[in-house]
């Protein structure tokens, strides 16, 4: 299965950036982060596409706050569905694409 999002995120901070992270915990309670932007601001709507492991898991989107007065972050449109329902999507683990870094 796959996940897909789309975000946004406004920030003043230049350090310790908000993000947005796509986190899986198992049964066993073992968390495993799968993907997180890089905090920049995007005034446009980013893709956030991100395989799921196998098995029964909690999927948790995961807003992260700046320490910056001024922080703001949205998400829309979260599908989870079989990967090929998507079409064609090259994902390059361990790479960043589009702000994400994919593991």
């Amino acid at each position: 299965m796959c996940l897909e999002l789309y975000y946004q995120m406004k920030s003043t901070a230049t350090v310790n950036k908000p993000r947005i992270c796509v986190v899986v915990r198992s049964e066993e309670l073992q968390v495993l982060t799968l993907a997180c932007s890089n905090g920049d601001n995007r005034t446009a709507w980013d893709r956030m596409f991100v395989k799921l492991p196998d098995g029964f898991h909690d999927v948790i989107v995961a807003g992260l706050r700046s320490y910056t007065s001024y922080c703001g972050m949205s998400v829309d449109d979260v599908f989870v569905q079989p990967c090929h329902v998507f079409g064609e999507f090259c994902l390059n683990l361990n790479s960043t694409r589009s702000g994400i870094m994919y593991r």
